[in-house]
C-alpha cells in the first residue's frame, strides 16, 4: 500500500438535478446510491488499486441494513485486507451480529463471538471483513 484515501469516491459521475428537488423518483433513486458509493478509508497500491478498505462503522438504528450495505461495497473492491473499526467492543459485536443476521438477504459472515471476545480477536476471513478493532484500540497502536 502507498497511499491511504480517506471518503473514497468508488464511482465517479454525476446526478439529475431533479433528484435534489423531488421532482424525479429515479433521479432521487440515483443520488441515494451514489452516496452510498463511498467508502470510509482505503489503502491504495503503486497502480491506485484499492488493496485495503476501511469502515469506521457507528451503531444506529439503521444498522442491520447499513452494515451489511457497507460490507458488500467493500467486498465488491476485492481487497486484501477488509478491516472494520468500532467505537466500543460491544458495537463490535452489533457489527458482526448485523452481518450474521442481517435484515435483509443472506448472512455475510457465519460466526458469531462471545460479548466478552475483543474484537481483535475476531477470526473471520471474508471478503468484506478481515479484522475488527476498537477505535480505543486502533489509538494504542498509533499514538
Amino acid at each position: 500500500m502507498v497511499t491511504v484515501r480517506p471518503y473514497y469516491d468508488l464511482q465517479e459521475g454525476s446526478v439529475d438535478a431533479a433528484g435534489f428537488f423531488g421532482d424525479d423518483e429515479a433521479a432521487a433513486d440515483a443520488a441515494n446510491d451514489f452516496e452510498r458509493r463511498r467508502l470510509d478509508v482505503v489503502g491504495l497500491d503503486d497502480e491506485g488499486e484499492i488493496v485495503v478498505t476501511v469502515e469506521v462503522e457507528r451503531i444506529n438504528h439503521d444498522t442491520r441494513r447499513a452494515v451489511p450495505d457497507d460490507y458488500d461495497k467493500m467486498a465488491a473492491c476485492e481487497p486484501v485486507e477488509a478491516l472494520w473499526v468500532a467505537m466500543s467492543t460491544s458495537e463490535a459485536h452489533e457489527i458482526i451480529q448485523a452481518l450474521h443476521d442481517p435484515l435483509e438477504g443472506d448472512a455475510r459472515i457465519q460466526k458469531t463471538y462471545s460479548e466478552s471476545t475483543p474484537p481483535s480477536s475476531f477470526r473471520i476471513d471474508r471478503p468484506g471483513f478481515t479484522g475488527c478493532y476498537t477505535l480505543t484500540q486502533l489509538r494504542n497502536e498509533v499514538l
